[in-house]
């Protein structure tokens, strides 16, 4: 019996572990109320996609995932002991803390070591794209130096000044 045994894997939530996470943009969140004095109405807020990139939202249920601790659970590579249900099984749906509660989650041992397990580095970019930007910073490096020699060649040849040395002599080249 692996670690997670305690973890109903019936429970999550059913995602394909090979998409991002569900983060609809043009959906209408319903409103939850939170208080008892005073009754607010609450609900999930888009922006937090943008913050917290794991976040898998379910429509149906009104709750948020996390993407990585729900793939790495049901492939029982975190220890029980570490889980969140909340953010694995019953899914989250506290509007009211949610900010604090996905940053807490963020820093969760769980959390980081989902990501460790299925070595996934919050950091890292598409190698392609981390080329293409090196090789445009390259390019615009290049195309700086070559302006200033082509601006500093334009300088000697309007006052006359010769490109080495202080006159056109074969000597002057040679010679500091």
């Amino acid at each position: 019996m692996g670690d997670n045994d305690n973890i109903d894997l019936q429970l999550i939530t059913p995602i394909d572990e090979h998409q991002k996470p569900n983060q609809p943009k043009n959906f209408n969140f319903p409103k939850r109320p939170f208080g008892k004095k005073s009754i607010e109405y609450r609900s999930f807020k888009p922006v937090w996609f943008e913050k917290f990139q794991w976040i898998h939202y379910n429509e149906n249920e009104d709750k948020a995932y996390c993407h990585p601790c729900q793939i790495a659970s049901r492939r029982r590579l975190i220890k029980s002991s570490k889980a969140s249900q909340a953010f694995i099984s019953t899914g989250f749906s506290n509007w009211n803390d949610a900010h604090r509660c996905f940053g807490k989650h963020e820093q969760s041992e769980c959390h980081l070591e989902a990501l460790q397990k299925l070595n996934v580095d919050k950091s890292s970019t598409d190698i392609g794209l981390a080329m293409v930007k090196q090789i445009g910073d390259v390019r615009e490096n290049n195309r700086s130096c070559l302006m200033t020699i082509l601006s500093n060649l334009q300088f000697l040849s309007r006052q006359g000044l010769p490109f080495r040395g202080s006159s056109d002599d074969s000597d002057s080249i040679l010679s500091n």
